[in-house]
């Protein structure tokens, strides 16, 4: 279990996030309201859940992705699924799109074990789907929802994202997750880097092969050759050096400018 319990937030930071979204629900006259939000804090575990599978949504918008039914049920299955866990360690599969049904149906019995039933699972996607306040979540015609992360919401949603932020401080290990690689600033090593969603918690990477895998069948594998690898890790050993106060004159004299030439009345 010591898998599945990594990067969960503390009972403290799941309350203060529940705690912040009833505030909230007291001030809207429309779904989701007090009552569609109290019912989670019958447990930590639903607490958690709900936090967690919201961060997620949001997580999808700061990255441009998709908010699916599936990357909820990464979320949810990455803690609190076993046979979810270890299908990830075994591989090939990455995450829930790409495993053999019968994990994913053990998987779903290893979450109602934690009280997460179909209609429980249900309300929670409505929640998500709804975004809460924390974000405006729009049907797509393709599949899933998009994540718009507006102007609107932005105060409710730094205040959660800053209490997530905290964890630590409370005694939790949650670290917030994104699928975009960063740059890394020149005191870090990969280990201070989050990892993405989807990231198989192996060894390879990208880097070392690219292939699909459907029903947890790999397949279309390309391995690059030794030529290829080299130039790989000529890429990654690139570094940027930065002259922060240069910038800083660069920007503010930038600004500065941009001030000058619009003046007010003025429309470009």
């Amino acid at each position: 279990m010591n898998g599945i319990e990594k990067n969960l937030p503390s009972e403290a930071t799941s309350a203060a996030a529940l705690t912040l979204l009833l505030k909230a629900a007291r001030q809207r006259r429309r779904y989701p309201r007090i009552g569609d939000l109290i019912a989670w804090q019958a447990s930590n575990t639903a607490q958690q859940a709900l936090v967690i599978a919201l961060d997620a949504a949001i997580l999808a918008g700061e990255d441009g992705r998709m908010l699916t039914t599936n990357l909820v049920f990464d979320a949810l299955a990455a803690r609190w699924s076993d046979h979810y866990c270890r299908a990830l360690d075994d591989g090939p599969a990455r995450v829930s799109y790409e495993m053999h049904p019968d994990v994913l149906d053990a998987s779903l019995q290893d979450l109602r074990s934690h009280g997460f039933t179909l209609v429980r699972l249900g309300a929670l996607l409505d929640l998500v789907q709804n975004g809460c306040g924390l974000y405006r979540a729009e049907r797509s015609p393709e599949r899933g929802y998009t994540v718009d992360l507006t102007d609107a919401t932005e105060e409710l949603r730094a205040k959660f994202i800053e209490i997530l932020a905290g964890d630590r401080v409370t005694g939790g290990d949650y670290r917030r997750r994104g699928s975009k690689t960063r740059l890394l600033l020149a005191d870090q090593d990969d280990s201070d880097v989050p990892a993405p969603d989807d990231s198989d918690g192996g060894d390879e990477t990208d880097a070392d092969a690219a292939y699909k895998v459907v029903a947890g069948w790999k397949y279309n594998g390309a391995t690059p050759g030794p030529d290829s690898q080299d130039i790989i890790r000529r890429l990654e050993a690139t570094r940027l050096y930065l002259d922060v106060a240069a910038f800083k004159r660069e920007f503010e004299d930038e600004y500065e400018k941009e001030g000058r030439l619009v003046q007010p009345g003025w429309v470009p």
